[in-house]
């Protein structure tokens, strides 16, 4: 995910069908891995609302996007990368 707002970008690994890549209006939240083994062993009652873990950030970062993402003026976008993983 890229947030250079205001043409953040979001890619999900989820089971659940959403486009790999998708504008954003800010970062969602997110929890480390140890945040969220401790949250899904104390058996929520719902796990969809559990955030996405972090994986991996990266500062200044410029991705090319090939097509084009509908909405984005400018091929390369440029700011943070953010891993997250459901």
């Amino acid at each position: 995910m890229i947030d250079p707002n205001p043409n953040a970008i979001s890619s999900s690994c989820s089971t659940r069908r959403m486009r790999a890549i998708q504008p954003i209006t800010s970062v969602p939240s997110y929890v480390v891995q140890e945040e969220h083994t401790s949250l899904v062993a104390s058996t929520p009652l719902s796990f969809n609302q559990i955030p996405p873990v972090i994986k991996h950030k990266e500062d200044n970062v410029t991705l090319a996007v090939d097509p084009p993402i509908q909405g984005f003026s400018d091929p390369e976008l440029k700011g943070t990368l953010y891993i997250l993983t459901r």
